[in-house]
């Protein structure tokens, strides 16, 4: 059976040689994320970090060339990530945070 990301290129009508750099890196890194059997945390942090600097590297190389609707795309893909990192390096923060937000939103001093 065909993994996910041919069947997802297949749907968009491509194959991987049609990829920019850039996506082919992406492309690359989901396959092995795809192939091992078991995620980690750490694993999951080298994933976002390598996404986050492939989106880092195309807003930064592309940005005269990029329409409204993909600059919006990449950078709120971006904002994800650096979300998600902050997540996982400082879960006392994040837990501070969502204290601090549960409070206000439910007015609990």
């Amino acid at each position: 059976m065909k993994n996910i990301l041919t069947l997802v290129l297949n749907k968009l009508g491509k194959n991987y040689e049609e990829l920019k750099p850039v996506e082919k890196a992406t492309f690359d890194r989901w396959e092995s994320i795809l192939t091992t059997s078991e995620i980690t945390i750490e694993k999951l942090r080298e994933f976002l970090e390598g996404e986050k600097e492939a989106l880092i590297k195309e807003l930064a190389t592309s940005q005269y060339e990029l329409d409204s609707k993909s600059d919006m795309f990449l950078k709120a893909r971006l904002n994800d990530c650096l979300i998600i990192l902050a997540l996982l390096e400082s879960p006392q923060k994040a837990k501070e945070q969502l204290e601090g937000y549960l409070k206000k939103l439910h007015k609990i001093k």
